[in-house]
């Protein structure tokens, strides 16, 4: 069976990689600066009830540790940014754009 990235024609899939003040979980990049680029952000939280704010720390943590400049200084301009929460088998997603 295929995995969902392995279908992604066109992109290159990285992770942990440093960028800005920290190492981001996921880039996403497009092989053309036109296309949109992802950054995900995981986090896993203790309690079902924390969900909601892992995915907002997880976006924060994009922002204030600057995950889009290397993006940005590849001339991407469409960049979409995912802070996704963890809890046992269960995952909530936040959206944003970088």
């Amino acid at each position: 069976m295929t995995g969902v990235l392995s279908l992604m024609k066109g992109c290159i899939v990285k992770s942990n990689r440093e960028s800005g003040d920290g190492r981001g979980d996921i880039f996403i990049m497009p092989d053309r600066i036109k296309k949109t680029a992802v950054i995900l952000e995981l986090k896993a939280v203790k309690t079902a009830d924390d969900m909601e704010e892992g995915c907002m720390e997880a976006l924060r943590q994009i922002d204030e540790k600057g995950y889009a400049q290397e993006l940005n200084q590849m001339g991407c301009k469409n960049i979409l940014k995912y802070g996704i929460s963890f809890y046992r088998k269960n995952c909530m997603i936040a959206v944003g754009e970088a």
